[in-house]
């Protein structure tokens, strides 16, 4: 990470901590617990022990022989933001949902310092196996998701929408942040259409046209 990009995360942080518990605290002054990011204490990290990289290519191997650490998704940003701010971003009280009841959105995620190169496709998908029967051990749901280079991804062709997701527990000011970020993506893509995933509702259909809601905006 670049200086200015570090010091810029260190003006996001001041900015955030003053909002959420005044001006002239410390993150000791405030819980993991109380920070403003519902998700972060439902979302549950699956990763190796060990942080290193070369631990981390053992541990895809493994399929989850080796020793496994189960975290709350912030008590993990925690520790990867200290690492560029400093300190942690709160003090860490939150428990993982594989240790206590959790509703909502329950996501296993797997977090570690390394990922699959494309030829090692089927390693990763033998890994996904082996993290779902962890998932439903514990009554959790299972992240899916590939998250690919920009490079080559970024024509108009290659993106066809834009999708926000409205989750329950979410605040409107949470609500309004996602739909400005999905409006930023669909014009940094050439004004593609912007559906919405609407989690709410077991109603709706997986995705529905957001276009009147945009024009709010």
């Amino acid at each position: 990470i670049s200086p200015e990009d570090r010091e810029a995360m260190k003006a996001w942080y001041k900015a955030k901590l003053e909002q959420q518990v005044g001006p002239g605290k410390t993150w000791q002054d405030v819980k993991c617990s109380e920070w403003d990011w519902p998700y972060g204490k439902v979302f549950t990290s699956i990763s190796p022990t060990d942080r290193s990289i070369e631990a981390c290519k053992q541990f895809k191997k493994s399929r989850l022989q080796g020793p496994v650490l189960y975290q709350a998704f912030l008590s993990k940003k925690n520790e990867d933001y200290g690492a560029i701010l400093g300190h942690p971003l709160c003090v860490d009280d939150l428990i993982p949902c594989t240790e206590r009841n959790c509703s909502g959105m329950t996501y296993l995620i797997f977090q570690a310092s390394c990922s699959w190169a494309p030829e090692e496709f089927q390693n990763m998908v033998d890994m996904q196996v082996q993290i779902k029967k962890v998932a439903k051990q514990h009554h959790l749901d299972l992240w899916n998701e590939l998250v690919l280079n920009a490079t080559g991804f970024m024509s108009e062709k290659a993106t066809q929408a834009v999708f926000w997701v409205e989750s329950p527990g979410m605040n409107a000011s949470q609500i309004r942040q996602v739909q400005e970020e999905a409006v930023a993506q669909s014009m940094k893509h050439g004004g593609k259409p912007i559906l919405l995933l609407d989690l709410t509702s077991t109603k709706s259909p997986a995705f529905s046209c957001w276009r009147s809601h945009r024009r709010s905006l």
